[in-house]
This record gives C-alpha cells, structure tokens and sequence, in this order.
C-alpha cells in the first residue's frame, strides 16, 4: 500500500487527465488508472441568447460555475461585439459568490443580424470563455417620402405632391 500525490501549478490547463499508475512485484504487474480533473473556473452565462431591437438594451447574467472551491476573482472582457453597441459588466469581475450583470446596448443604426460573442475571464494568468449569442432585429417602423420635395406655386394657386410610405422593420 502507498499514496500517490499529484501537483499542479497556476498554469495548468483545465482538462482531465488519466493517470496509470503500474505496480511490480516479481514477474507480476498491475496497473491501475485514476483520472485527475483540473478546473480552477469556468464561466456560464443565463441566458445564452437574446434578441433585442436596435437601438434596444439586453442583459445577461456571468457567473464562475467553479466547482473546486476556487475563490479568485476573474476580471471579464467582451469580444465580437457589432458596429453601434456597447457593453459593461457590473461588477467588473466574478467569483464562486459575485456574478455580473453584462448589458448590451445597441445603437438605432446598429445592423440586423445573429451575432456570436465571446466573454472571458481572467484570473491568476488564467483565461475562461463562455459564448453568448446576441440577435439584434430591425426596428420597425416607417418613413414619408414627397415628390417633389417643394414647388413653388403663385398666390392662389396649387401644388400637388405624391406622398409615399415606407415600411422597415416588419411593421
């Protein structure tokens, strides 16, 4: 009988790693396989999708899903974002206790469209991700158009214009 103590460092990679380990006495061999997981955290995001209008604002809830008892605090970053939107996590940061609120925020001219971004955690010399999925839908509405745009007509007199209206955004 013995033991058997396997070390990691901070930059170990999370995975799973099988371990053989061989025991010999005379001509006889055994061998035996334990597995050692390594997750120092990891991210999830409720939801993992939303679909806002332009020029709408959605949120998103980040938490470190760690179950090893890990208690750093990961700072968090946003990547893939579209041209018109902007993002901040309140708090900045996570940990085993704190998630953070991500709100999106997108502009009137931001376009149409299924983004997928990437939010990731740091911590420690660590990076997680998780992605999320972002739908962003035409506002609808409607413009006016006139033809001509002016006339000028003498007193008395009357001018005729064509209005036309133009749907957007399945209105």
């Amino acid at each position: 009988s013995g033991s058997v103590l396997l070390e990691t460092t901070q930059a170990t990679p999370n995975g799973t790693y099988p371990v053989t380990i061989s025991s010999v006495s005379g001509t006889l061999t055994r061998d035996i396989t334990i597995v050692l997981s390594v997750n120092n955290f990891s991210l999830s995001s409720t939801p993992a999708a939303q679909t806002v209008a332009a020029g709408g604002t959605t949120t998103y809830t980040i938490a470190d899903t760690d179950a090893n008892g890990y208690s750093g605090l990961a700072t968090l970053s946003i990547s893939g974002l579209p041209t018109g939107a902007t993002a901040y996590f309140e708090p900045a940061g996570v940990s085993r206790i704190v998630t953070s609120t991500l709100t999106i925020s997108t502009a009137l001219a931001t376009p149409p469209g299924t983004y997928h971004l990437n939010v990731t955690g740091t911590s420690a010399g660590q990076a997680r991700s998780v992605s999320i999925q972002l739908v962003v839908q035409a506002t609808a509405g409607f413009s006016l158009a006139a033809n001509p745009a002016s006339q000028t007509v003498s007193p008395g007199g009357a001018g005729s214009y064509t209005v036309t209206t133009t749907a957007s955004g399945g209105f």
